[in-house]
């Protein structure tokens, strides 16, 4: 086993995966696309926001969830 026949397959091995998460993200939602890239404090963050101001929030606190 070569140098050169190691990277072959590596970058085989890394091509397959590229194609593979390609095709799970033509089936997921935009939501799951968030979650699976990474932005998961967002989601949280907003999740929560929509909560409180669908309690009745005063603006003070939705000036504050704005920041």
């Amino acid at each position: 086993m070569g140098l050169r026949d190691w990277w072959k397959r590596r970058r085989a091995r890394e091509d397959e995966a590229a194609t593979e998460r390609a095709e799970e993200m033509s089936v997921e939602t935009p939501e799951e696309r968030a979650i699976s890239s990474g932005d998961i404090e967002g989601i949280a963050a907003d999740n929560e926001a929509s909560e409180r101001l669908g309690r009745g929030s005063t603006i003070d606190e939705e000036e504050r969830l704005s920041e």
